[in-house]
């Protein structure tokens, strides 16, 4: 793989990683150990659950982005052109509506960008239960996107975009992920 699909790749394990890590702290360490050292410590730990949530919505963005930029490295590859050649609107509508890649790309972003708007539109809430209710909502679309292999993808070149691949490698374990992002978030 070249260097830019590796950069890309690796950007993007890295911000959905931080994404699941950021609310699986929150929900799974940070509030119950804040809410068991008593009132005092609850009442700081405001200050963290907040500079945290911030940081989820800045590797939400940066797991967007370079999911933006590996759809468009894929496309290249499936094309066999080069990544400006590869660019047009004939193209990404054959890879998105086309292939299974596309269909996996569009669930996954459409996920992240869900969680997105509850990230943009949300007002904190005065209430514990609506806190909480956030966070698992990060938590459970943060699960359900994680980065990595696409479950399939046409690697040779000159692959037309148009005729579908017999050829699938196994959907990709989602443990691994979940794991390195629970453990970015306890950092």
């Amino acid at each position: 793989m070249e260097p830019f699909g590796v950069l890309v790749r690796w950007a993007h394990v890295l911000a959905a990683s931080l994404v699941v890590g950021v609310f699986a702290f929150l929900v799974l360490v940070g509030r119950p150990a804040a809410r068991a050292a008593g009132p005092e410590a609850l009442a700081r730990f405001a200050g963290l659950d907040a500079r945290l949530v911030r940081l989820g919505g800045w590797a939400l963005g940066l797991a967007l982005a370079s999911g933006g930029l590996d759809l468009w490295r894929q496309l290249s590859v499936a094309t066999g052109l080069g990544l400006r050649e590869s660019l047009t609107p004939e193209a990404v509508e054959a890879l998105l509506f086309q292939t299974r890649y596309g269909a996996v790309w569009l669930l996954r972003h459409g996920l992240l960008a869900l969680l997105g708007v509850f990230l943009v539109f949300r007002e904190e809430p005065e209430n514990g239960a609506d806190r909480l209710a956030l966070r698992l909502e990060g938590l459970a679309l943060g699960l359900v996107t994680p980065a990595g292999r696409y479950d399939h993808q046409a690697h040779e070149p000159h692959t037309h975009l148009l005729q579908r691949s017999r050829k699938t490698a196994p959907a990709p374990e989602q443990a691994p992920v979940v794991r390195s992002g629970t453990l970015l978030g306890l950092a």
